[in-house]
C-alpha cells in the first residue's frame, strides 16, 4: 500500500508491506490475467458486500465469476487470515 501526501513544496510517501505472498492470493490474478482466482467463499462474501454499495454485478473473467476486474488482487495474509485487497 502507498499513500502519498503533499503539503507546499514537500511530498512523503508513505510505503506498508502487507504479509502477502505469491501463495495468498484468493480472488482475481497476480499475473496480469493468466490465472484467475475465486478461492474463496468467505473473501467472495466480503467482495459481494462491496459491489452491491457499489451496483457491480458478478461477470465472467477468464473462467471464473467475479464482482471486480480480474487485476484486483485479494489475499489472505500470512500473519493472521486478515484480507487484503489490492
Amino acid at each position: 500500500m502507498v499513500c502519498c501526501v503533499g503539503w507546499v513544496v514537500l511530498t512523503i510517501s508513505f510505503y506498508t508491506e502487507m504479509p502477502v505472498g505469491l501463495h495468498t492470493i484468493v480472488y482475481g490474478s497476480n499475473d496480469a490475467g493468466r490465472t484467475v482466482h475465486n478461492d474463496n467463499t468467505d473473501f467472495e462474501k466480503k467482495i459481494e458486500e462491496v459491489a452491491k454499495q457499489l451496483n457491480l454485478k458478478k461477470h465472467p473473467v477468464a473462467g471464473q465469476e467475479l464482482y471486480t476486474s480480474a487485476l484486483t488482487e485479494g489475499h489472505l495474509g500470512l500473519v493472521r487470515v486478515t484480507p487484503y485487497i489490492s
